[in-house]
Formats: structure tokens, C-alpha cells, sequence
């Protein structure tokens, strides 16, 4: 903008008449020159204003710290936000892998049931053992190699020794063993559901506060259109009439 308005002013110079130089000293031009020259500034503060759709540091240096403040909050809530999204991938993976476990021990349960059926023969006991065994192997094979991004997942449970008694093979064929585990991870999976709860309630309070402090920021800085075009507008309008105030003074 700067550019255009020095390129027009030297050209009402021209058409003024090459023979006549203005003078330093002249205090109307002098005045004439500051009044262009702050409005021109305004112009561009306009243009910039509205390319950005942010009001300039120098429009407001408090609010513009304030702005910055919640810029680094908002900032802040978002990345614990993706935080709490990527424990509820946690719990929801381990939430069904304890669901799948429970399905285990419920069929396990029902062959030693079935099992206990005087009516099998020997060969008939002999399948049903297999396929507890197959089901038990089942179990461990997800307690050992469940992973979630590198990390165990029922590492905790293969420390504690009383646990790990319950999958010995003199275990296998108790019906009481299978109630107590399938009483433990029922209980594992109710704290997981509730767990999942708390960050989905977690969740939306830190989406709701960084929804009110984004709506702050934004009445802090955010530039109004319709006023901002409208003082363009106007500031283009004083430049013009300078250029021809000062076209006017330069004539012969």
C-alpha cells in the first residue's frame, strides 16, 4: 500500500509540472504529508488486521498476553484430551480381553459340569478333559501376550502367587476354582467399565473447558469483520483526499 501511495503522489507531482519542487519547510505539506502518511499506516494495519482475523499486539498488548495464556491452556487441554482418548483404547482393550477370558471360564464351566455327567464313558471324559485343557491354555495364552503398544497388559496378575495357583493343573477340574476366577475377572471387568466411565466423564469436561476458553480467546482477539471493513473503507477514502490535497498544493 506504502508503494501506491508513493507511486501516486509522485505522479500528481508530475502532472502538477516538473519545473516546481515542494518545500521542506512548507508547514501545510508537512502536515499534509503526516496526516498521509498515519493514514496510509492505518490501511495497512486494516489489511493486516483482516488477512490474519486477529486484532495486532499493538491494538491491545494486555489482552493479546491474556490471549497467549489461553493459547498455551487450550493447548494444554487438548493434549490431555488425547491423553484420556488413548486410556479409553486401554481400558476398552483390556475391558474385552477380560470379556473373552469370562466366555472361557463359562464354557470350561460347563464341561466340568457336563463332566460330572455319570452317564460318559471313559472315552467321552477323555474328550471333555481335552477340550478343558485346550480352554485353560486359552486363558494363559491371553494372560501371558496380551499387549497394548508394547506394554503387558496382565503383567500385575502373574506376580501375585496366590493368583497363579488357581491355573495349576490339580485346579483345573474344581468347580469352586472356576467360580473364584470367574468371581475375579467379572470384578476386574466392572472396575474397567468403571474406569472407561470416568474418562468418558473426564473427557468432556476438559472438551467443555477448552470449548469456554477457546469462546474467551475469541472475544479477547478475533477481529470483527464488518467494522474492520468499514474503517478500511474509511482509511482508504483519507488517503485518497490527502493525494488530492497534496495533488492540489504542488499545482501551479
Amino acid at each position: 500500500m506504502m508503494k501506491t501511495t508513493l507511486f501516486l503522489f509522485t505522479l500528481l507531482l508530475l502532472l502538477g509540472g516538473g519545473s516546481q519542487s515542494l518545500s521542506a519547510e512548507s508547514d501545510s505539506l508537512l502536515f499534509l504529508n503526516r496526516i498521509l502518511n498515519e493514514n496510509t499506516g492505518n490501511v495497512d494495519d486494516n489489511m493486516r488486521r483482516l488477512s490474519s482475523g486477529r486484532y495486532l499486539l499493538t491494538d491491545d498488548p494486555a489482552n493479546e498476553a491474556i490471549y497467549q495464556k489461553l493459547e498455551t491452556h487450550i493447548r494444554s487441554l487438548d493434549k490431555q484430551v488425547g491423553n484420556t482418548a488413548d486410556m479409553q483404547f486401554y481400558y476398552q482393550y483390556t475391558e474385552s480381553l477380560l470379556g473373552d477370558i469370562i466366555q472361557i471360564l463359562q464354557r470350561i464351566r460347563e464341561l466340568l459340569i457336563s463332566r460330572s455327567n455319570t452317564v460318559y464313558t471313559a472315552d467321552q471324559g477323555s474328550l471333555v478333559d481335552a477340550e478343558i485343557d485346550i480352554q485353560y491354555d486359552g486363558i494363559i495364552f491371553l494372560l501371558e501376550h496380551a499387549d497394548f503398544n508394547g506394554r503387558r497388559v496382565f503383567a500385575p496378575i502373574f506376580k501375585d502367587p496366590e493368583f497363579l495357583k488357581r491355573f495349576r493343573e490339580e485346579a483345573y477340574y474344581r468347580l469352586e476354582n472356576i467360580d473364584r476366577l470367574l468371581t475375579f475377572f467379572i470384578t476386574q471387568r466392572s472396575v474397567y467399565g468403571a474406569k472407561m466411565n470416568q474418562l468418558r466423564l473426564q473427557q468432556k469436561a476438559l472438551m467443555k473447558e477448552s470449548e469456554n476458553a477457546s469462546g474467551m480467546q475469541s472475544t479477547l482477539m478475533d477481529v470483527d469483520f464488518g467494522n474492520e471493513m468499514m474503517l478500511l473503507k474509511k482509511n482508504q477514502l483519507l488517503v485518497l483526499s490527502n493525494l488530492l490535497l497534496l495533488g492540489r498544493e504542488v499545482s501551479p
